[in-house]
């Protein structure tokens, strides 16, 4: 039976066509999408590069802050005060916890958003660039010997 799910789940995810392209516009490769197709893309592209950016950057001021917050409460020490205080220091202590978590999150998130952006954006200007027909008219000379 556990090799049976396996073997299942296996030829499920790879039937499975998961392209960004596939999803939004439809097509089975990204050479099929025109260029206004092309434009959106490499916005939304962008956009995720902004986002990753933000995220990244955020997240590391919050992982200093929690650790600061973390370190201040454990210099105090738990085991110093009668009950009461420490019950203060070790909700502070936590709180420094949960901060330096979510920081990690907000950084765990805007790492791969940003690399997946940035490949996205990568691959559709390479696309763009069929599209691009600009030239310059020029004269050439020809000499025979």
């Amino acid at each position: 039976m556990k090799k049976l799910l396996i073997s299942l789940l296996v030829f499920t995810f790879i039937n499975i066509d998961a392209q960004w392209y596939v999803m939004q516009f439809g097509v089975k490769d990204i050479s099929e999408l025109n260029e206004d197709q092309l434009k959106i893309a490499f916005d939304i592209a962008e956009n995720l590069v902004v986002a990753g950016k933000i995220l990244t950057i955020i997240g590391i001021p919050v992982i200093i802050c929690g650790s600061i917050v973390m370190y201040n409460t454990s210099n105090e020490g738990f085991y110093q005060h009668e009950f009461e205080h420490n019950v203060d220091i070790a909700a502070r202590f936590l709180g420094g916890c949960l901060i330096t978590f979510l920081g990690i999150g907000l950084e765990g998130a805007g790492i791969p958003i940003l690399a997946s952006g940035a490949s996205r954006k990568h691959i559709i200007s390479v696309q763009l660039e069929k599209f691009n027909t600009s030239y310059i008219p020029s004269i050439g000379i020809r000499i025979n010997f």
